[in-house]
């Protein structure tokens, strides 16, 4: 399966395979133990760091934003919560009548 990023923050733009995605995005999907072990203030402080010095708050918050949203999608992903695109198609068509 392939994503497009049309454009963010990040810089991340174009189509991705998911393995691909998790790397460029540095996404922490390991075990749970580890991913608790973690904690959400340590990755925000990393993923902040990892940021050019020039950048200003709005940067910031888009940015965590935009990872926390590409994480919960793809942890959907994993447990079968998508629907493919002639789905989404056909209910877009039911929505515009």
């Amino acid at each position: 399966m392939r994503y497009r990023f049309p454009d963010s923050t990040t810089g991340v733009r174009g189509d991705f395979e998911k393995g691909e995605l998790n790397k460029i995005l540095k996404i922490n999907r390991g075990n749970k133990e580890e991913n608790e072990m973690v904690g959400i203030k340590e990755e925000a402080i990393k993923i902040i760091k990892e940021m050019p010095e020039n950048v200003d708050f709005e940067d910031i918050m888009a940015e965590l934003y935009f990872r926390e949203k590409v994480k919960k999608g793809l942890k959907e992903l994993d447990e079968g919560k998508s629907i493919s695109n002639l789905q989404l198609t056909k209910k877009i068509k039911r929505w515009l009548k």
